[in-house]
């Protein structure tokens, strides 16, 4: 994970839009749903981002939540509204040294 958002750093220019449609893309890459869905999700997810209208972002997010209910992994699910709704930064998606550490000697948590 910590490679990926290093890699959004570098190419991104420091947009944070940016970085967080190519984090929440790379999200929906391995979403259970169909090709179509991925599609129609992706672009519900651009303007969303792009929106500067909060009841345009509020009609969308309605939208989008429907695609993002049918997700089964939690942590995606959770990271995917940090990011989208939440306005946290892709960088909080980052481990530290320790909870590395933790997640190699206790993988499943």
């Amino acid at each position: 994970m910590n490679n990926y958002v290093d890699y959004l750093k570098e190419t991104c220019n420091g947009s944070e839009k940016l970085m967080s449609l190519k984090y929440i893309s790379y999200l929906i890459r391995y979403m259970d749903i169909t090709y179509q869905e991925k599609k129609i999700l992706q672009d519900l997810v651009e303007q969303y981002i792009y929106s500067n209208i909060e009841h345009e972002k509020n009609k969308l997010s309605k939208l989008i939540d429907v695609y993002l209910n049918k997700e089964e992994d939690k942590k995606s699910k959770i990271s995917f509204q940090n990011i989208l709704y939440y306005n946290k930064g892709v960088e909080s998606l980052t481990y530290t040294e320790p909870q590395l550490f933790t997640l190699t000697i206790f993988p499943f948590l």
